[in-house]
């Protein structure tokens, strides 16, 4: 009797970016597809962007790799619905919130990433990392060592970094996960919105992934050495030395696409080889700083040292890899 083949089940990812992000977003989704030709994916793109280009680029992913784009437009209207921003924390932070009741009923667990990422591994283990009972699988974030999240939200559990978490989706139904979050963000003034609200709302109710799925700048900086413990930091090494088995995450200041700055990320040529294998490629999506030739010389030096591996100025700011 012929055996009818079945393929496997697809990973379903969640991004949410806004007109700004949607090229660094691109970016993010070339690397996880080039890492992950053996998958199929599913994407779902939940964006207020009405940029056509933007979203052509988008669908031809679909020419070159084994996965589906889907781009549910956000309206003015539903955006206005939303509380204000705080800070510099615009409402398209809530996105992500709030599309998870836009999601199809079939789809029962979702990857969310963020758009300033680069996934430079195989997704199926964090995919496919138990949960039990629980709604999603987080990564501890470097805020946890350098604050007193707990007393400052009340939460008992390490504080989490939101821009990489598997999610249960009738997990989260459960514990009205939207809902409350939004109505956390109305009432509170929180330092990272939507990420604070998530950490108060799923406190008891997430499992904690390994450091190499989502590793934050702040793991990289120096000025963290005395608050992180020694063991995370010969972990951040090797991770970095391993840097094809991770999840770079380009948070705070140093995002890679920001040229003439001396306080560039270690690890922005990462970024930069995936925006050349990306439909942006021909889109100048770098943001230039303009310095004079001196400092960009100065700057290319460290640089040069920083990938030799050699010790400068530079390593003030950034832990030395060598």
């Amino acid at each position: 009797m012929n055996q009818v083949f079945t393929p496997p089940p697809a990973i379903h990812v969640l991004c949410c970016p806004d007109s700004h992000y949607c090229p660094y977003t691109g970016v993010m989704l070339t690397s996880l597809l080039e890492n992950n030709r053996r998958h199929h994916i599913e994407i779902w793109i939940a964006t207020t962007d009405n940029d056509p280009d933007n979203r052509r680029r988008f669908l031809t992913l679909e020419d070159d790799y084994d996965c589906r784009i889907h781009i549910i437009h956000v309206t003015q209207k539903e955006m206005d619905a939303l509380p204000d921003g705080q800070g510099f924390w615009s409402k398209a932070t809530y996105l992500r919130l709030t599309v998870l009741k836009s999601l199809p009923a079939d789809v029962t667990k979702i990857l969310y990433l963020d758009g300033d990422i680069i996934v430079n591994t195989d997704i199926a283990p964090l995919w496919n990392h138990p949960m039990g009972d629980k709604a999603a699988v987080v990564v501890t974030d470097i805020n946890d060592y350098l604050f007193d999240n707990g007393k400052r939200l009340n939460i008992s559990q390490p504080y989490f970094n939101a821009g990489v978490m598997v999610l249960e989706l009738d997990r989260c139904r459960q514990l009205d996960l939207t809902d409350r979050c939004i109505q956390i963000i109305s009432t509170m003034r929180l330092d990272y919105l939507d990420q604070d609200a998530l950490n108060m709302v799923l406190d008891g109710h997430v499992v904690y992934a390994s450091l190499q799925w989502n590793l934050v700048t702040g793991y990289m900086q120096t000025r963290n050495y005395q608050f992180i413990p020694p063991e995370i930091i010969s972990m951040t090494r090797n991770i970095i030395h391993n840097r094809r088995n991770a999840i770079i995450h380009y948070t705070d200041f140093c995002k890679p696409w920001i040229t003439g700055t001396d306080t560039f990320h270690p690890l922005y040529s990462t970024w930069h080889r995936f925006y050349r294998k990306s439909p942006w490629k021909y889109i100048d999506i770098c943001k230039h700083i303009r310095i004079p030739i001196r400092q960009r010389i100065s700057i290319t030096r460290l640089k040069m040292l920083h990938r030799l591996g050699i010790r400068s100025t530079y390593n003030d700011t950034f832990i030395l890899f060598d």
